[in-house]
């Protein structure tokens, strides 16, 4: 594996022979937490030391496929959210690992999920094409699906983000990223040209990012006010095209950079959020790389691949001077 500044890799480490597909620092970045394809999540310290592992099997050890913390609030903290290809949410006390609440749905998957700012509802995006938000605390559930009269998604879920109080984005295999207004259960907004293949979208302020898995203009770059794309990019390196499987801008310097990765020459790449422009990339990793995650209070990223290696990389200089137009 390869990396160039601004980055410095500080850990790697061979968390499961399964693939790793959701990585989530919590939310002081003193525990990581990672999900993968044979049902388990592990939890490491602050010094990536194991801690905790959670068997999240049902009836059977199939692949967890997103994980969220949710903010904290109250006396309880350190609460997971997961969602599984099993057809179940699960939510675990995680440094105790005991289980507070499971639910399922049959013949259905649980493909990605995440908890509105306050913490009060999660949103979980499932494979019969609908967004299901849940109170937190009674566990009721509203859902956000095609009606006859309005827009709504055509196919499985796979990335949530729920960045405001009453948004919701969403998007998967149709092709769209649907914006919800939750307060009236319906889509204001689609953003028309992502074909997702995991949790492949975020969001700061106006700007909407997604990857995909197109052979060109992997890089979608969407004014959210605007309704329209603004930028898009080819990601190529030695004339392979790079398939996107996870981005996210970074939380601890005001959205500064921005992480796209995947599958390619190079699977992984650092951008300049202001002008898009690369300042690392990462290569000779000996899988994709199918989720990232930036520390919300320290310079922190981790990355997980598909041979089950988890990396953690710091930024060289964590302020927002470093990164300019």
């Amino acid at each position: 594996m390869e990396s160039t500044k601004p980055l410095e890799l500080s850990h790697a480490f061979r968390d499961t022979p399964s693939e790793v597909y959701s990585v989530r620092w919590n939310p002081d970045d003193s525990y990581l937490a990672t999900a993968s394809s044979n049902g388990i999540i592990n939890l490491y310290d602050n010094s990536l030391q194991h801690k905790l592992k959670i068997d999240c099997k049902i009836k059977h050890s199939l692949p967890l496929c997103c994980i969220r913390w949710r903010p904290d609030k109250g006396l309880t903290k350190n609460i997971i959210l997961t969602s599984s290809s099993e057809g179940a949410i699960l939510q675990h006390q995680a440094t105790t690992g005991k289980l507070i609440f499971s639910a399922s749905l049959p013949e259905n998957q649980a493909l990605c999920c995440d908890y509105s700012p306050e913490g009060d509802n999660f949103a979980v995006g499932w494979k019969d094409q609908i967004v299901r938000v849940y109170d937190d605390n009674t566990k009721q559930f509203i859902e956000l699906k095609q009606q006859v009269d309005q827009m709504g998604h055509s196919n499985r879920i796979l990335s949530i983000k729920w960045p405001t109080s009453n948004t919701i984005f969403s998007g998967g295999w149709d092709n769209n990223v649907f914006m919800w207004d939750v307060r009236v259960s319906a889509p204001v907004k689609c953003f028309n040209g992502a074909y997702l293949l995991g949790d492949a979208i975020d969001v700061f302020d106006d700007t909407l990012v997604t990857v995909d898995g197109s052979l060109s203009d992997q890089l979608k770059i969407w004014s959210i006010s605007q309704g329209r794309m603004i930028y898009s990019s080819t990601l190529n390196q030695g004339g392979k095209p790079l398939k996107g499987y996870t981005i996210q801008f970074s939380k601890s310097n005001n959205g500064a950079m921005i992480f796209v990765g995947g599958s390619g020459n190079f699977q992984g790449y650092f951008l300049n959020s202001r002008n898009y422009t690369p300042l690392s990339a990462i290569s000779q990793m000996q899988a994709p790389i199918y989720t990232c995650d930036f520390g919300n209070v320290t310079g922190k990223v981790a990355i997980g691949t598909g041979d089950g290696l988890v990396s953690e990389f710091r930024l060289a200089n964590n302020n927002n001077s470093n990164i300019s137009s």
